[in-house]
């Protein structure tokens, strides 16, 4: 038996998360009998809950990272994953982000078991050697670009690109249940963008490209999906305002986070991605 303890650096849902739940359904599909996984949520929130829903075990733990202001807690933390490994006879370590993979290597030497590292983010050569990258087993990553951004600082041997697994969906024919849910005329296009809420993603951009476009065309709707997360809050409220200062109160509608993403995409015309830059976007 396989004992994969999954170790989330974060609380939050975001494309690494729903890769992660993704990887370890199909597993356990595919070989229940020997494959028993277990992830560690740093506290309760939209990551624990969908566990929850997929009848995922996982456990609340702190995941901390170093450092020299308050060491006591990335210590404590430290003790309580090793507990968490000999009590639940753990096999394999995997990480779902770069940032937990300080403290997960250092417990996986004390207690002799391979660390794996999914990452699905660009990295600073100061957080390549402060995660102590280099001294996983294995890194997987997303995408070639992922992987050259850490070349320079860790040995090719050890990475391996596996991209994000994503379910096809089957095209269907538009319902127009998205136009009747938005009180929208059929007769209007929509153009959406689905992401994190983050100065990265520029939605900012894609409401200035909105308002050129209604210039030409006034039935055309754009769709905002997803939410704020990892300290953007204030961002997502300046994307409320510029909406109210180009008065496109009309034309643009933030859907928020949303698990029909791919019953969302059905009903779209046009998908934009105004990203300054993505590691490899779902």
């Amino acid at each position: 038996m396989q004992r994969i303890l999954y170790i989330s650096w974060t609380d939050k849902m975001s494309g690494g998360e729903i890769s992660v739940i993704n990887y370890i359904k199909a597993l356990r599909k595919q070989n229940e009998e020997h494959f028993s996984p277990i992830v560690i949520c740093p506290q309760e929130g939209k990551l624990s809950q969908k566990l929850r829903k997929e009848n995922i075990p996982f456990s609340i733990l702190s995941v901390s990272s170093f450092s020299f202001k308050k060491p006591w807690r990335f210590f404590l933390a430290l003790e309580k994953l090793v507990s968490l490994i000999k009590r639940e006879k753990i096999t394999h370590i995997h990480n779902t982000s770069f940032y937990s993979n300080q403290l997960a290597v250092i417990a996986g030497k004390i207690c002799n078991i391979p660390v794996v590292t999914h990452g699905q983010s660009f990295v600073t050569s100061k957080e390549i050697k402060r995660n102590l990258l280099s001294y996983a087993d294995k890194l997987i990553v997303c995408s070639d670009a992922v992987k050259r951004n850490l070349l320079p600082y860790v040995n090719e041997d050890k990475i391996q690109v596996l991209l994000h697994a994503i379910p096809i969906p089957k095209v269907k024919q538009k319902t127009f249940w998205l136009h009747k849910y938005l009180n929208i005329p059929k007769d209007y296009s929509l153009i959406g963008h689905t992401g994190l809420l983050e100065e990265r993603k520029r939605q900012e951009d894609f409401i200035r490209a909105a308002a050129l476009v209604l210039q030409k065309n006034k039935k055309v709707c754009f769709l905002i999906i997803g939410n704020a997360q990892f300290n953007s809050r204030r961002y997502e409220e300046s994307l409320h305002e510029l909406v109210r200062i180009l008065h496109l109160e009309n034309y643009i509608f933030f859907l928020g986070f949303r698990e029909d993403i791919t019953a969302i995409l059905q009903e779209l015309d046009i998908m934009a991605l105004p990203s300054l830059h993505e590691p490899f976007s779902i």
